[in-house]
């Protein structure tokens, strides 16, 4: 199977201007172990630009090998309540690693003259644990800068990246190349029981 692999614009992200064309992401949801994130960074409704919604993080690259098993990753800014969080989390040595997080990548049909989601969860959390490097004694792949972005005033910003493996259960997730040409790809491998 085929990589995918999403470069975006936080600035269009954050700042939408309908007459750039540059793809946008978002992650919509977000809990770390009991850690829930706050979805508080206000940005414009991709699909209808008049109106706002609030996400938990602007995505600045999303990617995953197209492999069933493999981790689906993420890169992207978000504030400073949640940066502290992720530094508690850290901190606290992470014996919970699961993961669920809501996501959606936006890309524009030049032909169609209109926006459609190129990659995305389909509304739905996917779940699974965040990736260990070390085959599982090295370090947790989830981090945050400390330092705020400097060419976004307000809100602060500040970066940070994780990758999840899927939890042992069939997801999926879904990847479009144009407004009409969209496929589901399974996420996740079943373990057969009994």
């Amino acid at each position: 199977m085929s990589q995918i692999n999403q470069d975006m614009n936080i600035h269009q992200g954050i700042n939408f201007d309908k007459s750039v064309v540059d793809k946008v992401g978002y992650i919509t949801k977000m809990t770390v172990g009991k850690t829930a994130f706050e979805a508080d960074v206000s940005v414009a409704k991709i699909d209808d630009p008049k109106t706002t919604q609030n996400v938990v993080a602007v995505l600045v690259n999303s990617g995953w090998d197209g492999n069933p098993g493999g981790p689906l990753g993420f890169y992207g800014v978000l504030t400073d309540k949640n940066k502290k969080s992720i530094r508690i989390l850290l901190a606290d040595n992470m014996v919970d690693r699961s993961i669920k997080v809501e996501f959606e990548c936006w890309a524009y049909d030049k032909e169609k003259r209109n926006y459609f989601k190129t990659f995305h969860s389909k509304d739905v959390e996917i779940e699974g644990e965040l990736v260990v490097s070390g085959g599982g004694k090295g370090n947790i792949d989830l981090w945050v800068e400390e330092q705020e972005i400097p060419d976004v005033q307000q809100p602060a910003l500040y970066q940070f990246g994780f990758s999840l493996t899927s939890a042992t259960k069939k997801q999926e997730l879904h990847y479009a190349v144009d407004t009409g040409a969209k496929m589901a790809r399974a996420f996740g491998v079943p373990v057969k029981t009994g």
